[in-house]
């Protein structure tokens, strides 16, 4: 499973060190002939630092791999392990934090870049399909739950970029929706082949980057769970969602910034 899990995330790495090529591209062509030599120089610096990226991803991948593999197995036995004593709290607590951390992403996605709000549900469904793989490889030999910090940080940091390191122009498409609407709020609407192209993709490599995050959280709740009888688990796994909920509550009525919902969820993720 980890090789698979790896494959997948090399094939969206890649995919998004090409994210900038596509923005950039589809920019460029967007824009007006008297402005359209910025584009195309911006285009060229991406271009420029896209093979050295691809080269860098291959190689690491290469080296980590059989870490990774290691680490989801001892990480497997681990859950095996925890003493039935604590294993009702272990599944409260995985379900809670799967919760936190899914309405988390939903709720950082919209607030960065509009166009994630725009698409009802987009942030919601990949987290679920990320949570569903999991809870549906639960039983395997390896978990790789050491992945999902770097996965969402890189997530994190790609979007930061995107959103409020990269300047004007070469972001367009990321601005406009790509269909028409009888009544328009916040962005522009365009129904050019460009733009379409472009948020798609982009769409794309975040839906990706949010399933891989979660999966093996889905893996998480889902192996613990199988420590205890299903009806048992399945109630112990609802309480934790709540807590979830009133934990996103809390820290929505006291105005906490994002950095510290994902401190909390990375800082609990630690103690499994």
């Amino acid at each position: 499973m980890t090789t698979s899990y790896l494959r997948l995330l090399k094939f969206t790495l890649l995919l998004a060190a090409l994210l900038p090529v596509i923005l950039a591209i589809c920019s460029a062509l967007m824009l007006e002939s008297t402005s359209s030599s910025i584009g195309y120089t911006i285009l060229a610096y991406v271009v420029l630092g896209f093979l050295p990226l691809c080269i860098l991803v291959e190689y690491s991948f290469k080296r980590i791999t059989g870490f990774v593999d290691l680490a989801s197995q001892d990480q497997a036995g681990f859950l095996d392990q925890i003493s039935s004593r604590y294993a009702d709290l272990a599944i409260a607590a995985s379900a809670g934090l799967a919760l936190f951390l899914e309405l988390a992403v939903i709720r950082w996605q919209g607030e960065d870049i509009p166009l994630f709000a725009f698409y009802k549900n987009f942030s919601l469904l990949a987290c679920f399909a990320g949570l569903g793989l999991g809870y549906a490889l639960a039983t395997l030999e390896s978990i790789p739950l050491i992945l999902t910090i770097p996965v969402l940080s890189f997530q994190m940091l790609l979007l930061a970029i995107i959103r409020h390191g990269a300047g004007g122009d070469w972001i367009r498409p990321i601005w406009n929706l790509p269909f028409v609407e009888q009544l328009h709020m916040g962005l522009a609407p365009t129904t050019s082949v460009e733009n379409t192209i472009a948020t798609y993709f982009f769409l794309t490599v975040f839906f990706l980057l949010t399933v891989l995050a979660f999966i093996p959280i889905g893996q998480l709740c889902g192996r613990l769970m199988t420590r205890q009888e299903k009806l048992r688990s399945y109630g112990l796994n609802l309480l934790g969602s709540i807590l979830g909920v009133l934990l996103v509550m809390g820290t929505s009525l006291l105005w906490v910034p994002p950095v510290i919902w994902f401190g909390l969820c990375f800082a609990c993720l630690l103690f499994f």
